[in-house]
């Protein structure tokens, strides 16, 4: 927010220096329709990315990028004006703008709740007989532990996304639960509005598998996996994923040093690691920031969690770096336990060093109650790494 100029304050109560009310800015305004000339790199919104792994930053995204997105919506995802759509997305987060923008624009019937609320969620579907709706992965590992979750009937669901990392085993309960609709797991960015990649109807029951497949890039988009001097990358080989196209932002709000930095090379940096196959398909490795490097090795958290979560007494897993005397970065989880069990510390870690390579297994494990999240729903590894940092 240091960047703002302009600063607005809902409410009028105890309204601070240099702000003033945002109802008197409404109030300023004609209520006769307004008939404007834009131009496709005009400012259409401003919307601030998620700050999971650093401080939120203001995206400026134009009527273009929106365009671009819409016709992402209608070959990528099929919306249409016959889909019921269920949004609980906050819509000030890219993805519930998003949906909300496709839904209305081809003509869809939404039903709109205020929150994620796993009970209103599974109220609404059946009621509505929803065809369609977006969660992260977070949600939808949520809603796997309600009691009585497999007497719901899902039965209008057509078509269903996933967006984040959703462990293997969680994933593949959905599936045999709602087995009748088109599963899509999506991969996007604020800055992309918030396109990137996504599987087609079909895929994940042929490609599912950790690391997260996220298959090919959206209809506007070009996606390269590059290494640190901009070279493609073969097949199988890890790389950072940059894109171009209509749907990309000509930068953060007044930042011109970290919009450089996004556009290094004349493509958008993603910050986001990942490989292709041999049919160009592709794999979401792990948040460039996210990756731990121990004892010189370079560690994916997304791998780690895979493991952890297939333990039967574990809810939910978070994989982070710490600081460390010896390793200079050591492996660190927090995890939520199902509701009724107990675990030690040294059971999961033993748990995950049977399946993977020693140096990739945690050397420490937190307990905690539930994992921090933004409004979205996606896990705050921030907010864990403060919170854990003096207990190395």
């Amino acid at each position: 927010m240091k960047n703002l100029k302009v600063r607005f304050l809902l409410g009028r109560e105890n309204v601070p220096p240099g702000f003033q009310p945002f109802s008197d800015e409404l109030l300023a305004f004609s209520d006769q329709p307004v008939e404007r000339y834009v131009e496709n790199e005009d400012a259409a919104t401003i919307l601030f990315t998620s700050g999971t792994t650093s401080f939120p930053k203001a995206v400026l995204n134009t009527h273009l990028n929106y365009y671009a997105a819409l016709l992402s919506a209608l070959h990528d995802l099929g919306s249409h004006h016959q889909h019921r759509v269920l949004l609980a997305l906050p819509l000030f987060h890219s993805a519930g703008s998003y949906f909300l923008f496709s839904s209305v624009a081809t003509g869809a019937t939404i039903t709109l709740l205020p929150r994620i609320e796993p009970q209103a969620i599974l109220e609404v579907i059946p009621r509505d007989r929803i065809t369609m709706t977006a969660f992260p992965a977070t949600v939808w590992a949520g809603l796997d532990q309600v009691p009585g979750i497999d007497q719901i009937d899902f039965s209008s669901l057509k078509r269903v996304l996933v967006f984040q990392y959703l462990s293997t085993d969680v994933f593949k309960r959905w599936m045999e639960r709602v087995p009748q609709a088109d599963w899509i797991n999506y991969w996007g960015q604020t800055e992309m509005i918030p396109l990137g990649a996504s599987t087609r109807p079909g895929d994940i029951p042929r490609k599912l598998t950790a690391p997260d497949p996220i298959g090919f890039a959206h209809l506007p988009l070009e996606v390269r996996v590059v290494d640190e001097e901009m070279n493609d990358l073969p097949a199988g080989k890890v790389g950072e994923l940059v894109t171009r196209g209509p749907a990309c932002t000509p930068g953060y709000l007044e930042d011109r040093e970290a919009t450089e930095m996004l556009f290094r090379g004349g493509w958008l940096h993603t910050g986001d690691m990942a490989y292709k196959d041999e049919e160009g398909f592709l794999y979401f490795v792990d948040r460039k920031k996210d990756m731990i490097k121990t004892g010189g090795e370079n560690v994916s958290s997304q791998e780690v969690e895979e493991i952890l979560a297939r333990h039967p007494k574990v809810a939910e897993v978070a994989v982070f770096g710490l600081p460390h005397p010896y390793w200079i970065e050591m492996v660190a989880a927090a995890v939520a336990l199902k509701p009724g069990v107990q675990a030690t510390e040294e059971e999961l870690i033993a748990f995950a060093k049977e399946q993977m390579a020693h140096f990739k297994a945690p050397k420490r494990i937190f307990f905690v109650d539930q994992l921090p999240r933004n409004p979205s729903g996606k896990i705050l590894k921030r907010k864990l790494q403060d919170q854990f940092a003096d207990r190395v």
